[in-house]
């Protein structure tokens, strides 16, 4: 029913690679690529072969700045975080701090710290409810605003992070509705980056319409509606 990589040949793996390479590349000549996020399920757990997995990662798409964001606690453990961390700065892979419900499998500790130029952060919300529920839509999944109290809680984390990197990414993964929208637009305020609004567009000036118009516009309506 599913097929993991185990189940490909060397080749096929290599060229899947090269065809989302060749899907990203028009992103990446526009300046538009902020990174690649290598997001693992909570299935995949501190083991030795998944070591070497994060390892081969360092030297696919070698142009694109990669992140790794994992779902099981093992990675991040009191005991296991120094090495994981090592092997990430060592191979130049983002750590992706996140912000999530704790106390279950796949519940990471928010570990801060940037193990590349880039750092990432992302706030998938604190909707215990539903954070391990099946069936259910991703929007339903991280349905949570996040207060303006919490958002003054990670403001200095984010910055301390910010520090320790040339760039960083904050990213809200709360989509429903525009509750990631609001909540990036907050946070931005509170660490004063200097997000405003577009300056406004003036309205084109209206123009009065004579008998002669409004005749030919019933004209082509009338045919498009017998048509």
């Amino acid at each position: 029913r599913s097929v993991y990589l185990s189940h490909l040949p060397d080749a096929a793996v290599d060229l899947a690679f090269e065809h989302f390479d060749e899907a990203l590349r028009p992103l990446y000549s526009a300046g538009k690529l902020g990174a690649v996020l290598f997001q693992f399920p909570k299935w995949f757990t501190n083991r030795r072969d998944n070591r070497q997995l994060l390892d081969s990662l360092a030297d696919r798409l070698p142009e694109y700045d990669k992140a790794v964001e994992f779902r099981h606690a093992s990675w991040l453990s009191k005991d296991s975080a120094p090495k994981t961390l090592a092997q990430l700065e060592r191979r130049g892979l983002a750590l992706v701090c996140v912000d999530e419900p704790q106390g279950f499998a796949s519940s990471v500790p928010p570990v801060l710290a940037a193990t590349s130029s880039l750092a990432v952060v992302r706030f998938h919300g604190h909707n215990r409810e539903n954070w391990e529920k099946q069936g259910i839509s991703a929007a339903e999944r991280f349905r949570y605003l996040y207060t303006e109290q919490e958002l003054e809680q990670w403001a200095p984390k984010v910055a301390d992070l910010a520090s320790s990197a040339d760039e960083t990414h904050a990213l809200f993964n709360n989509c429903y509705q525009d509750y990631g929208v609001r909540n990036a637009r907050q946070l931005a305020d509170l660490l004063g980056t200097g997000v405003t609004d577009p300056p406004a567009q003036p309205a084109p000036p209206l123009q009065a319409a004579t008998r002669d118009d409004l005749y030919e516009l019933a004209k082509h309506r009338d045919v498009a509606g017998r048509s």
